[in-house]
């Protein structure tokens, strides 16, 4: 049920258990589970983590790391498809290379 009104603040969006900037945050629903997508580190040199959250946005499962530890990630973006996965697109730039576009196809299930 959607109100007439916004919200006068919005909370900020915080995981226990992460040390992440949450930069970039993207949200994205794969069959009855939400996934958070975000750049945990700094904003345009992190890596995309995704992360399963409830309807409040609290943590309800562990972590995934998408891109590579020597990857440095500009943009991203999740997207929920069918079947409980996922598609991952960002904007990565790596030691050996230049800036690149790559997207992921995700099979994801929420664990502990």
């Amino acid at each position: 049920l959607l109100s007439a009104t916004l919200p006068r603040t919005l909370d900020k969006i915080t995981l226990e258990g992460t040390d992440a900037s949450l930069a970039e945050p993207s949200l994205a629903r794969a069959g009855g589970e939400r996934w958070l997508g975000f750049h945990a580190g700094t904003r345009r040199g992190g890596q995309l983590t995704i992360v399963p959250v409830d309807d409040k946005l609290n943590r309800a499962g562990r972590s995934y790391e998408v891109s590579g530890a020597n990857d440095e990630i500009y943009e991203s973006l999740v997207f929920g498809l069918s079947e409980g996965r996922l598609l991952a697109v960002m904007l990565r730039s790596t030691k050996d290379s230049g800036a690149e576009l790559v997207s992921q196809v995700l099979s994801c299930s929420v664990r502990t």
